[in-house]
């Protein structure tokens, strides 16, 4: 239902609604991942950035109507685990790096004026993972073990967020001459749901008779994000 209506909103826009007006912003992002996609990492925080160009809507009313794009950077962390003799015969480490690049585009409503000025996103688009691991034998052996897997596709992406942004600077306050209308602290907390991403289960890799296997998990991307930036209005 979120993308349908997203995909409306922006079909039904008018070609000539689009203002002069744009607005760059960059945040820094805190990641939790939801659902079983908690289990890579042992629900360890990610950390990311993102950057949005948004293009103010026609009409100077009290309520801000924008398209916008980002792109999206996050990265999930190195998931470390080791497997012992006990559950293996050989001593095993396995390591996994999983990242996230999101390109994305939908709108944002909110309001135009005063110091404190909250806002609502909503954005669809999609999501390029990479999930790497490695399994490699702890000590030197006469056989050692080495296993490189890569992970990795594109999936859809749906996300919501609700923000503020807080006024620091305005031309219109100023005297000073410049280009910049307006100057923003900016932070946005944003729920995104996602499709199907796949990645090794570092717990379930064993070693039996020389013989190295292990299963994978199959999750939703799914993340709570809270993001914190700088947004500059021209």
């Amino acid at each position: 239902m979120l993308k349908v209506t997203l995909i409306l909103a922006l079909t039904s826009l008018p070609p000539d609604s689009l203002n002069a007006g744009f607005e760059l912003t960059g945040w820094y992002s805190s990641n939790w991942t939801q659902g079983r996609l908690n289990n890579y990492g042992h629900g360890q925080l990610g950390s990311g950035c993102t950057a949005r160009l948004s293009w103010e809507l026609g009409g100077k009313s009290w309520a801000e109507r924008s398209l916008i794009t980002e792109f999206s950077y996050i990265d999930l962390g190195v998931e470390k685990d080791f497997i012992p003799a006990g559950a293996s015969q050989t001593p095993l480490d396995v390591a996994t790096d999983f990242y996230l690049m999101m390109f994305k585009s939908g709108i944002s409503l909110g309001k135009r004026t005063g110091h404190l000025r909250p806002y609502c996103d909503l954005l669809g688009g999609l999501t390029y993972y990479s999930a790497w691991s490695q399994i490699g034998s702890r000590y030197q052996t006469n056989t050692p073990i080495y296993i490189l897997s890569k992970y990795g596709g594109t999936t859809w992406y749906a996300g919501i967020g609700v923000g503020i942004k807080i006024l620091f600077w305005s031309r219109e306050l100023s005297t000073a001459k410049s280009r910049l209308d307006e100057f923003f602290i900016n932070a946005r907390a944003e729920f995104n749901k996602g499709g199907e991403v796949e990645f090794l289960d570092c717990r379930s890799v064993r070693d039996q008779a020389g013989t190295v296997s292990f299963d994978n998990h199959r999750a939703n991307l799914d993340l709570l994000q809270l993001n914190f930036g700088v947004s500059f209005a021209f």
